[in-house]
């Protein structure tokens, strides 16, 4: 039957990854030092004993699912398959093969407690920022810088810590002794607001720019626009540019046109036809109600459902289980949704283009906009097929049509490049701003790459 899902299969093709697509002037980003975890997060020298009479995390907390702080490593032994594998731990590791640090046992201990601590303030829900701070003292008393600068921007906020200024400046000032350019910032901070003795702009400026120079996206945002709004410094719009530049580069470099933009994600079924309502709370009152209708054999609602689960990348699982449920009853974009969980790489589910291409096809062979795309992204990299761009055009103009915000993107990718189609730059604008109308973040930064560079159209800072 045509309803039924096909099987699984394994692939060595490279994966659906759009974030490879080539926007206009998009320059591979820089290495930033706070990506080089082991160049400076863990001081190699012993730490400083801290003062014992400085007020810090209540170790007897009493609230409820958190442990007292002798019982973290036991904690950790339970939610960690590899306690040492800080690669596991953290997605964005690099290693730096011109300056590796030997790390000592304790020294990887400290820096799996802090990733650790990291995932459970990063997370898409149930955020446990208690727990994450105790871990942060764990991994502090271990050395670990990084962990002693979460500790200082909490002491610095007075949020989960109490409000300690002082012991917020001892933590930075750790850091800037080994040039982390996150303690930079925060004395930056420090200066810029007073918090400090003998505090100053210019002290503030100092340091804010030892951060912005090291590529700490904070300070370059920060940097940008002072000189934006001439803030303490002289008016400089091609300055404040380059660092807004960078940031956004970093950004793009990041976000995949697989996943949906960050709205497009959260637009589910009931709202796919007010484009403009995109402030949903996925509250767990949501939750409840699509799982009812969804319970009772809904098509829509299981569609509804599979894609609250799916924006909360944590349960990918339950995303499979209905879309699978709608798909089986004929709806389209469920169908897309299933070929998109198989080309993405995730913890839950197994990545295989193989089965991607088949649930997108058949998305296709009904006219969904999303699994065009899907599809023309496939093509598009070669990923379970051979590479295409002519196929891979038609499909994205075919998504495009009906107004989808990722075959617009593509288009505008295609046309910028001369991918597929003849270059005209004037047509990729068209697109580029036809899907930044749906908020696609890749939309924005392209075409700012093209006002910044003068690509088809008369360059403009300010713009």
């Amino acid at each position: 039957p045509d309803a039924q899902i096909p099987p699984s299969t394994d692939t060595s093709t490279q994966p659906t990854d759009p974030s490879e697509s080539k926007p206009v002037k998009n320059d591979k980003p820089s290495k930033s030092k706070q990506d080089r975890i082991i160049k400076y997060r863990i001081k190699k020298e012993q730490t400083i004993p801290e003062q014992n009479n400085q007020q810090e995390i209540d170790v007897n907390s009493q609230q409820e699912n958190i442990d007292p702080l002798n019982k973290i490593d036991d904690y950790l032994a339970s939610v960690t398959d590899s306690p040492l594998d800080i690669k596991q731990i953290d997605e964005d590791f690099q290693e730096d093969d011109d300056d590796k640090v030997p790390l000592t046992p304790e020294m990887e201990h400290a820096n799996t407690v802090y990733h650790h601590a990291m995932k459970l303030i990063n997370g898409t829900i149930n955020r446990q920022y208690e727990m994450a701070y105790k871990l942060f003292k764990k991994a502090a008393d271990l050395g670990h810088i990084g962990a002693k600068e979460e500790l200082a921007f909490g002491h610095l906020m007075g949020v989960y810590l109490p409000m300690d200024f002082q012991r917020a400046k001892a933590y930075f000032d750790e850091g800037i002794a080994i040039g982390s350019p996150q303690s930079h910032y925060g004395i930056s901070l420090m200066n810029s607001v007073g918090l400090i003795a003998n505090a100053s702009i210019s002290k503030a400026l100092v340091h804010l720019t030892l951060a912005a120079g090291d590529r700490y996206h904070l300070a370059q945002m920060a940097l940008a626009y002072r000189y934006w709004r001439s803030i303490n410094v002289a008016y400089n719009c091609e300055s404040a540019l380059m660092f807004y530049q960078q940031v956004a580069t970093h950004v793009a470099s990041k976000i995949s046109t697989a996943s949906g933009q960050l709205i497009q994600r959260i637009r589910l079924h009931d709202e796919e036809q007010h484009p403009t309502q995109n402030n949903i709370m996925l509250d767990n009152n949501l939750l409840q109600y699509y799982q009812l209708l969804a319970d009772r054999g809904d098509p829509q609602a299981q569609y509804g459902l599979g894609q609250l689960y799916y924006i909360r990348d944590t349960a990918f699982d339950k995303a499979l289980y209905y879309f699978r449920l709608a798909a089986e009853k004929g709806n389209t974009n469920a169908l897309a949704y299933l070929g998109k969980l198989y080309s993405e790489k995730n913890d839950y589910i197994k990545q295989d283009n193989q089965t991607a291409i088949q649930f997108f096809q058949r998305a296709v062979e009904k006219g969904n906009p999303i699994g065009q795309a899907g599809l023309g992204l496939a093509y598009y990299h070669g990923a379970g097929v051979e590479k295409n761009y002519a196929k891979a055009f038609k499909l994205f103009q075919l998504s495009a049509d009906q107004s989808y915000v990722e075959g617009q993107l593509m288009l505008g990718v295609m046309y910028s490049n001369g991918e597929g189609t003849k270059q005209d730059f004037k047509l990729a604008m068209k697109w580029f701003q036809a899907a930044s109308q749906s908020g696609h973040v890749l939309a924005y930064y392209n075409l700012a790459q093209m006002h910044a560079t003068g690509t088809g159209v008369l360059r403009s800072c300010t713009t």
